[in-house]
């Protein structure tokens, strides 16, 4: 092909620039768009979407009684559904106070629509599997997907002590990420049901989740057991879930005692059992 003639520039513009980068894509199609605190989602991804199990902050439960409610609203204690006729307690929600953005999956399917982090643990085509894998055609439940999108959010994720909640349009979805999930699923005994830190929220909703949002949300967002995990072998996954429940326990101890509104229990106890005497 001939060459085209060089013609001379209007003075006015500015000369184009002979960088043979691609250009920049347009606004709104960015995958790490700026949040509201000046980060990206791509950096909260870190904290939302790499580890921590997360349905976008607007998703809906269902209570006992199959109402709908806004899982924001979730606290310590709080009873759902998690199947279509099965209820599991709350034992403490996370990202209640903390709240953040994270990079989620958007699945539209034939009873609605469900946001969630791409590690974030569903039931698809009948098997516990990770959000990203849910495409045009799989079934939730008896629901067929028929769109999936890339989106970001704030987010929220009541953890439960069978695993799992049943949220809006009758989708099953478990409480945890992929590192964890197969592991807490398959539990019988310990670290679920049977644990200290689950007896502590049976027994003291109110003051486990102010113990959650006050000081376990800061430092596992600061140190995630994920990566203690990697680092051991399997044999060895029930011995640091113990010592983990212990050091849990001991932390809601110090923690409870140390409320006012504990102090004065104790108090009145102890002069309780003197005025017996």
């Amino acid at each position: 092909s001939l060459p085209l003639p060089s013609l001379p520039l209007p003075p006015s513009p500015p000369p184009q620039s002979t960088d043979s980068s691609p250009p920049p894509p347009p606004p709104g199609n960015t995958e790490a768009e700026s949040d509201d605190k000046g980060g990206t989602e791509a950096e909260s991804d870190d904290k939302g979407g790499d580890g921590a199990p997360c349905f976008s902050r607007e998703t809906f439960a269902l209570s006992a009684a199959g109402e709908p409610i806004p899982m924001a609203s979730l606290r310590s204690g709080d009873i759902v559904l998690d199947g279509p006729s099965s209820t599991t307690r709350v034992i403490v929600n996370q990202h209640r106070e903390a709240t953040f953005k994270s990079a989620l999956v958007e699945i539209e399917h034939a009873d609605g629509k469900l946001a969630l982090t791409p590690d974030h643990v569903l039931a698809v085509d009948g098997a516990f599997v990770p959000a990203r894998n849910a495409a045009p055609g799989s079934k939730l439940g008896e629901s067929e997907v028929s769109r999936v999108a890339s989106t970001a959010g704030e987010v929220i994720n009541p953890l439960t002590a069978s695993g799992k909640i049943l949220t809006q349009g009758g989708v099953v979805a478990s409480t945890y990420p992929e590192w964890i999930a197969e592991y807490m699923l398959s539990s019988a005994i310990a670290p679920l049901p049977l644990s200290l830190s689950n007896l502590a929220s049976y027994l003291f909703p109110e003051t486990t989740q102010k113990y959650y949002d006050a000081l376990i949300e800061p430092f596992v967002t600061a140190a995630h057991p994920k990566h203690l995990k990697a680092a051991l072998p399997a044999a060895l996954y029930p011995a640091a879930f113990l010592a983990g429940d212990l050091a849990l326990a001991a932390g809601f101890g110090a923690f409870a005692l140390a409320s006012p509104t504990a102090l004065a229990a104790v108090v009145a106890t102890v002069a309780l059992c003197k005025a017996r005497k």
